[in-house]
């Protein structure tokens, strides 16, 4: 088996539930890692590329792993499973909203990484009755990933604009890559408003940015 990529890594740590589906599953990596350390009972691997998830099959076959596959878009393909925990990764926020909408099932946990719109999915998921309990942000071979694990509540714990941006578990786990995160998103923010000073989102993103650093 081969290694994980840090990023694959950070999720299979965060997977908690003994009942998981990878959704947009690619190869199916993420899988037969969770299979192979025994982190999981039982894996669904679904992709809305077939070629894709005929790879993840003839991986997780191989093996005799306790799996199940769905060719499907999202989870529309998931009527009467039985799932604990839900990964989304490698998509754009709005796809991963538009597909937890959907969803014919209701799941007690996500672990996501979006590929872009990070607030507007974390947001999205308090809105529907969820906390978001680890939240942190890593570099892998150069590009940066905001992971978080999502779990249903009759409680939601209202987040401020910066723990929106920066969770807590990024002054702690000593994975985070936040202070590089941060020094690189200011640096992209300072050269927007330079280009439209008046734009009040990416004024107000950049205030919460230097709100971090000044805390540190």
């Amino acid at each position: 088996m081969s290694k994980l990529p840090k990023r694959l890594e950070i999720i299979a740590s965060l997977v908690n539930y003994r009942k998981v589906c990878d959704v947009g599953c690619d190869h199916g990596k993420l899988a037969e890692y969770l299979l192979n350390n025994k982190l999981v009972d039982s894996v669904i691997v679904s992709d809305i590329s077939l070629p894709s998830l005929n790879k993840a099959i003839d991986l997780l076959s191989k093996k005799g792993y306790n799996f199940e596959y769905i060719h499907c878009d999202g989870l529309s393909g998931y009527k009467g499973k039985d799932i604990d925990q839900c990964v989304i990764s490698g998509m754009g926020g709005d796809e991963i909203i538009k597909i937890i909408s959907s969803s014919p099932i209701e799941i007690n946990s996500f672990i996501l990484s979006p590929q872009h719109n990070n607030i507007g999915v974390k947001k999205f998921m308090l809105a529907r009755g969820y906390n978001i309990d680890y939240d942190i942000i890593i570099s892998d071979k150069g590009k940066f990933y905001n992971i978080f694990r999502c779990i249903k509540s009759d409680k939601v714990t209202t987040l401020s604009s910066l723990n929106l941006v920066i969770g807590k578990e990024n002054l702690t786990d000593p994975r985070s890559d936040i202070d590089n995160f941060v020094s690189y998103e200011i640096n992209k923010v300072q050269r927007i408003l330079n280009q439209n000073p008046d734009n009040k989102e990416f004024l107000d993103y950049l205030q919460i940015l230097k709100q971090f650093n000044e805390r540190k």
